[in-house]
């Protein structure tokens, strides 16, 4: 008995065991298949050709962008459609209270012998009985061609609008792209920096643990008081708060990043890290600056087609004071009219001229050419802000560039100072306090640092975008501006 019953609690160990696998292998499997199937995400990081990229393949605004060139390329297909004849075709049918018809000999005495072939014409005419002049139900078809002859002029001035409408929907686009892209890096460089003061504040964290738990020892060797060991303990603690700030900094950043890039969420988005580096100075002038911005810059150049379209606006409106001729011709049916023709056919012209409408014509040329004054007037502000934001930012660049400097010198000289306070501490020739006082100040040194860095980086971006420069890794990151 003994025998069969090991036999039986081997085999019900060997198919819990199999049952083990199998749901291990299916668990497996579900999540290979979950893993291929569901939403994707962005498991690696993700550099800043990578942001440059992504931020516009499916942003929400550059699909209305889109949208509206491809509006302005359907409006002026219509347009130019004017410059063609038109073909009409109209039928009608009507249903009479009754018929019209005539008899021609009632009411006329009876006519002699012709005795001539026009008496003989006269006497067959009248003789002939009731005539038709309309039927009860009649019925006709018609087929019209218009081709418009003076109009082709406003015809060609509307559909140059049109093509302006067009070209300033793609530089509205690439605008657009641009502003989307120079957002895109900024919140890019917003993660970086968030992650710099999470390692600046993990790293803080080490240190202080790390000096507790020689303290302790300490403290237990009776070398040094338990009250310098709490006072580092509470160091320690506000060293974990900052931790627990500069994840949460991290996280909401990373999701700032996922909506400038057009997306709600990107689960596992993370950032690869541009350590800070040597940032060098400008090498031009601001006034080359200004001069390059006003070249490039696609708000400028949607300006001009506004005045173009402005001036073509004048013309369209004085293109009223004279007559509208268009050419036709028409072949019509028609049934049940009596005496009227079945099919005809013409050709000829048409002149509509509104010569008089106490000066509403003109009040619309005055209020078109009032529209492109002001167009240009909004041009030279324009023109004048795109001055002032290149200073801005210039003036950001340089200060921040200045100031990454000085940080620098900072952080050295704070991990020094560390270095030495330690090696005092060690020795037992200085307070728990002056280490927390150089700890302290090495942490802010370093975010000080950290945070030029990337404000400067920030600064130089949106001077790039200001420009209207290429927003690539070589304009944004590398090299002085030339």
């Amino acid at each position: 008995m003994g025998s069969k019953s090991d036999s039986c609690t081997r085999t019900d160990r060997r198919t819990s065991t199999g049952y083990l696998y199998e749901w291990r292998a299916a668990k497996g499997f579900l999540v290979l298949f979950l893993a291929l199937f569901s939403s994707p995400s962005f498991a690696q990081s993700l550099n800043l050709e990578d942001v440059l990229r992504l931020s516009v393949e499916s942003h929400p605004e550059l699909e209305g962008a889109d949208a509206d060139v491809a509006i302005a390329r359907a409006n002026r297909a219509r347009t130019r459609a004017s410059y063609g004849p038109s073909l009409k075709a109209a039928a009608s049918v009507q249903v009479w209270n009754d018929a019209i018809e005539m008899n021609l000999a009632e009411g006329i005495p009876p006519l002699p012998e012709p005795s001539n072939e026009y008496e003989a014409l006269i006497s067959g005419f009248l003789n002939s009985g009731t005539v038709s002049i309309r039927d009860q139900v009649t019925w006709d078809a018609s087929l019209t061609i218009t081709q418009p002859l003076s109009p082709l002029w406003d015809v060609y001035l509307a559909a140059q609008v049109r093509e302006l409408d067009e070209s300033i929907a793609k530089t509205q686009n690439d605008a657009l792209t641009r502003r989307i892209q120079k957002d895109a890096v900024v919140a890019y460089w917003r993660v970086v920096q968030a992650k710099k003061s999470l390692e600046v504040a993990e790293a803080s964290v080490a240190e202080l643990e790390s000096q507790a738990s020689r303290l302790q020892t300490l403290v237990e060797l009776g070398a040094a008081q338990n009250v310098d060991k709490l006072r580092l303990d509470v160091a320690l603690a506000a060293a974990k708060k900052s931790v627990f700030e500069a994840e949460a900094n991290v996280s909401l950043s990373l999701s700032a990043l996922s909506v400038a890039m057009g997306r709600a969420s990107m689960p596992g988005l993370d950032v690869a890290a541009i350590e800070p580096s040597e940032m060098l100075a400008p090498e031009t002038d601001i006034n080359t600056l200004v001069d390059e911005a006003l070249r490039n810059r696609e708000e400028l150049k949607s300006l001009e087609q506004n005045i173009q379209q402005a001036d073509l606006g004048v013309g369209l409106e004085r293109a009223n004071y004279y007559p509208d001729v268009v050419a036709l011709a028409q072949a019509k049916h028609a049934q049940g009219q009596g005496l009227a023709g079945e099919n005809t056919f013409f050709v000829g012209a048409a002149m509509e001229w509104t010569f008089f409408e106490w000066g509403r014509t003109s009040r619309a040329v005055d209020a078109a050419e009032a529209t492109s004054i002001k167009v240009k007037a909004a041009r030279t502000q324009a023109q004048h802000q795109i001055g002032l934001q290149i200073r801005k930012a210039w003036f950001d660049y340089v200060a921040a560039q200045k100031g990454y400097e000085v940080a620098g010198v900072a952080a050295t000289q704070a991990e020094e100072a560390y270095r030495v306070e330690t090696e005092r501490f060690e020795a037992g020739q200085t307070a728990a306090t002056d280490l927390l006082s150089a700890q302290t100040a090495l942490t802010e040194a370093r975010n000080n640092r950290d945070a030029a860095f990337y404000q400067a980086l920030v600064h130089r971006s949106e001077l790039i975008w200001a420009l209207g420069r290429p927003l690539t890794r070589k304009n944004l990151v590398e090299g002085s501006l030339r």
